[in-house]
């Protein structure tokens, strides 16, 4: 049974449950002796139960915990209480290598940094005699300090002494589940480890060459699509070798990588200490300039004022034993990757130069180039606080300058004026909006009370902005928007669109302001450009890809932007002319070895193109509630994917869990998973967009929305994925439906052509459809949970200005306003309170990082949750019974990256 906050283990008092796997649960706990926080791994019930092996863990634990090396997490002691075995350790602040790794590997200079002090804490593992038989990325740490910790060093053995025994492979076999439980382990296995054979230090040293392989390619170099197939690779295969599949890696690497991935333990290095000397060696040759980095590496850094403040660090929260993944703060490095093929004004390839200009733990959103390219200014979002500053920082340079550092609000979204001495961002200081501040920070001052995404005029006189925030995932918005255009000097606007339209961006000789929108009669997300002085929009993509963040080139020919149409988000242009709108010729892509790209922002010589590289994974977890005392006890996965798992609902026996993938393509599906993880399967599968299944009072089947007619429309599928019915035809666009307890009612959203939500019988066809109006709201509701008596419906609204929970009467027909910001409204069972997400989230329109119980008589909220740093979080889903809670966790990542374009971008 897990341990939940408060509870103790002698003078050791839990925090909170960090995470549970093979090898036990690891908790934060705190030290009360001693005053420090610690990781508590509490071991499996059969190691303790074990007399024998229960003896032999704690001598050879002591022979562990001896190990005494700056990159090794300590043991501190091996404790017992009541039957309880555990081990007390180090707790590490840090990100694993496991997240640091990218596609296409890591930079040169990273690399090494990481792999020296790795192979030098096995060496010194190896000489006490002790290996660590279980090395891979997710057991090595990095920190704030990029200090290296290796994690679980021995304790393989320590748990299981029969994994030392030639039934080693058969073992591993056994407990690994149709999902590939343990993939990840099994692929970092040497050669006679998975055949069963005894292993030695030469073993780790085989794991230590997989893991370098996938840091320098950011591939692993045996594959398979089972768990038998990746050991047979690993036993038969020759891998490619590193430098063709990275030629920005020195041959010299290449070599020292090869040998140790030999399938023969002989022809490895021996020990941990030759091959740190090896690669020690390849370090201090770059340092001198005896050894040259591949031409794929970036030019200089450019210089950096002397008089600036030291880099702001982004701590996230810290995990110990290897079992979670806990990430890390502030680490900067400047990352080069390999050329890639880039189009010329021509139409002939060229090569573009792809670096990155911050490589934090955390978030770096809104890139915006200074005119020359020298500098940048972008947000940080610090996600341990919740609060995002606008940081100023050279091109290639490591020194950051916090410009909103005495700011207590989010400050984000900042752009470069046209002559590079002002910076518009948007902040929420003072009920927030749009500000303007010079260059370095200074002389801050509003110029609008709302507004998100400002573009600048290329005189600097105006700055046109959107109603409606953008961030990073394009598929969600939270309402509809229109762009405004306000004056810099008096702050006077004018409304310039009425059709929907976010993050809007000047061209360069004043003419047109292109933007992305969403139709009035489908969900298709298409770019657009209006002219500046108003009139009917002009469209520059209709199709079903998701097309986002528009960005001129200098000469207003071409209009850069982002889209799936390829598959995961890319860069992309279309050759335009700026005075009419009008296309002159298809899309095309631009080719980056990087995915997740938005937020384009292009220097003034059109030679650099920064923008912001993001990935997101979203999973469902469960967190144990306690509705009496409002108290979440502890959280566990339920779905582990690397796509976006969304919107879970709990089936009225409790049991299955219904929700939607967005799989990299941008198709989004419904499936359905027991709450335990097993059972998952789909339930559509098909290019329609299909959100937000509910399942109705019986459990028969499932409501949601969908595009598959051509626009957003409520449809109802069996539990089992036949019967699939359209239910309503509406002229405009149906969302978010829900079911009234009894089912035999409905109610969705509206955007278009009103804002009004509306009710209808969900048993039957459109053609038979009555539908009711709701009265209308001061802004757009967004009914969400019907109450369990079904007399009210509460939902959330989300305005240019205040946010906040809304609670509809259905006798009354009257709208009650009960808190200022929040979203995701679920009632539990007794009628009186709300669960809810709240808290700054900004990544779509109804995630947030914490979770709130609202009493709707005394307008009061508790919080009952807070998501890790590094999370945010949208839902809730509630069990019948309220005893737990499903919520999809979003783990982000986002880092600015530069495409440096030889001669005249077009």
């Amino acid at each position: 049974m897990s341990l939940v906050a408060g509870a103790r283990l002698a003078h050791y008092e839990i925090v909170s449950l960090l995470g549970a796997g093979g090898m036990g649960e690891v908790y934060r706990a705190r030290d009360t002796k001693l005053q420090r926080e610690v990781a508590l791994k509490v071991l499996p019930p059969d190691t303790a139960a074990d007399p024998e092996r229960r003896q032999r863990f704690e001598r050879e634990a002591r022979a562990v915990a001896a190990l005494n090396h700056p990159n090794i997490v300590t043991i501190h002691s091996v404790d017992d209480v009541d039957g309880r075995l555990f081990l007390t350790m180090e707790l590490v602040d840090g990100q694993p290598l496991s997240e640091l790794i990218r596609p296409g590997g890591l930079p040169l200079d990273q690399l090494l940094v990481i792999a020296t002090p790795l192979a030098d804490a096995v060496s010194a593992a190896h000489a006490r005699g002790i290996t660590h038989r279980d090395l891979k990325p997710a057991n090595v740490m990095v920190t704030a300090t990029r200090q290296v910790k290796v994690l679980d060093f021995g304790l393989a053995k320590l748990l299981d002494p029969s994994v030392v025994t030639d039934t080693m492979a058969t073992e591993a076999l056994q407990v690994i589940t149709s999902q590939g439980t343990i993939l990840g382990t099994i692929a970092y296995m040497a050669p006679e480890q998975a055949e069963g054979k005894p292993v030695d230090a030469r073993s780790d040293i085989f794991s230590l060459g997989v893991m370098l392989y996938e840091m320098a390619t950011g591939e692993r170099p045996f594959k398979g699509d089972t768990s038998v197939s990746t050991l047979a690779a690993i036993m038969r295969d020759t891998p490619k070798s590193v430098t063709d599949v990275n030629p920005a890696i020195p041959k010299e690497l290449g070599r020292v990588i090869r040998r140790a991935l030999s399938k023969d333990p002989e022809r490895r290095q021996q020990t941990g200490k030759d091959l740190r000397n090896e690669l020690d060696e390849i370090r201090k040759e770059l340092e001198s300039g005896e050894l040259s980095p591949s031409a794929a590496q970036a030019p200089a850094r450019a210089a950096v004022p002397a008089a600036t403040t030291p880099p702001r660090r982004i701590p996230w929260a810290a995990v110990a034993g290897g079992l979670v993944v806990v990430a890390a703060a502030g680490v900067v490095w400047s990352q080069r990757d390999s050329p890639s093929a880039a189009l010329g004004t021509s139409g002939a390839p060229v090569i573009a130069t792809v670096m990155s200009l911050t490589s934090e733990a955390g978030v770096e959103f809104f890139p915006s180039l200074s005119p020359d390219g020298k500098w940048f200014v972008y947000s940080s979002d610090e996600l341990a606080t919740g609060r995002a500053d606008i940081l100023l920082r050279a091109v290639g340079g490591q020194t950051v300058i916090n410009l909103t550092k005495d700011s207590p609000a989010d400050d984000s979204q900042p752009v470069f004026s046209p002559d590079g001495e002002r910076i518009a961002f948007r902040s929420d200081r003072d009920g927030g909006g749009l500000f303007v501040m010079g260059r370095t920070g200074e002389s801050v001052r509003r110029l609008t009370t709302d507004g998100f995404n400002p573009s600048w005029s290329p005189d600097g006189a105006s700055i046109v902005f959107a109603g409606q925030s953008v961030v990073a995932d394009p598929g969600t918005r939270a309402a509809r928007s229109q762009l405004w255009i306000a004056s810099t000097s008096t702050g006077e606007r004018r409304q310039l669109t009425t059709a929907d339209a976010v993050q809007p961006a000047w061209s360069p000789h004043g003419h047109r302001i292109a933007y992305w929108g969403l139709p009035s009669d489908s969900s298709q997300r298409d770019l657009w450009t209006i002219a500046a002085g108003g009139g009917d929009p002009v469209r520059v993509t209709s199709d079903r890809a998701i097309d986002w963040s528009p960005a001129w080139s200098p000469d207003g020919r071409s209009l850069y932007f982002s889209s799936n149409r390829s598959g995961g988000f890319s860069l992309w242009r279309v050759t335009i002319d700026e005075a009419s709108g009008r296309t002159t010729g298809e899309p095309v892509a631009v080719p980056i070895p990087r995915q997740g790209l938005g937020q384009l922002s292009v220097s003034a010589d059109g030679t650099s193109i920064a923008m912001q590289s993001v990935t997101v994974a979203s999973n469902i977890e469960a967190l144990a509630f306690d509705p009496a005392r409002a108290i979440v006890a502890a959280r566990r996965r339920v779905t582990n994917s690397s796509e976006n798992s969304s919107s879970p609902s709990v089936s009225p026996e409790g049991q299955w869990i219904a929700f939607y993938k967005q799989l990299e393509n941008g198709q989004e599906d419904l499936w359905v998973v027991k709450k335990d993880g097993t059972g998952l399967h789909q339930l559509t599968n098909d290019a329609a967009h299909d959100r937000r299944p509910l399942w109705s009072a019986d459990g028969t089947r499932l409501m949601f929305y969908s595009d598959r007619s051509g626009r957003y429309q409520v449809w109802t599928i069996a539990a089992d994925g036949s019967g699939l019915m359209q239910v309503t035809d509406y002229l405009g666009m149906l969302t978010q439906p829900v079911w009234s307890p009894d089912g035999t009612r409905a109610l969705a959203s509206s955007s278009f052509p009103d804002s009004k939500a509306r009710m209808f019988d969900p048993r039957v066809p459109p053609a038979q459809q009555k539908m009711e109006e709701l009265p209308p709201f001061s802004e757009a509701f967004t009914a969400i949970s019907w109450s369990p008596d079904g007399s009210r419906v509460a939902g959330y609204v989300n305005s240019r200005s205040e946010g906040g929970i809304v609670v509809y009467d259905l006798a009354s027909r009257t709208y009650e306003k009960v808190t200022r910001s929040g979203s995701g409204p679920v009632w539990l069972p007794d009628g009186r309170r709300l669960l809810f997400t709240g808290g700054s989230g900004e990544f779509g329109g109804q995630t947030g990082r914490e979770l709130f119980v609202l009493d709707t008589a005394t307008k009061t909220s508790t919080r009952v949750f807070s998501s890790s740093p590094g999370e945010v979080m949208s839902g809730p889903g509630l069990s019948p019974d309220a005893r737990e809670i499903f919520v999809n966790i979003y783990k982000l990542q986002s880092d600015i990256v530069l495409a440096k374009l030889p001669g005249s971008v077009p």
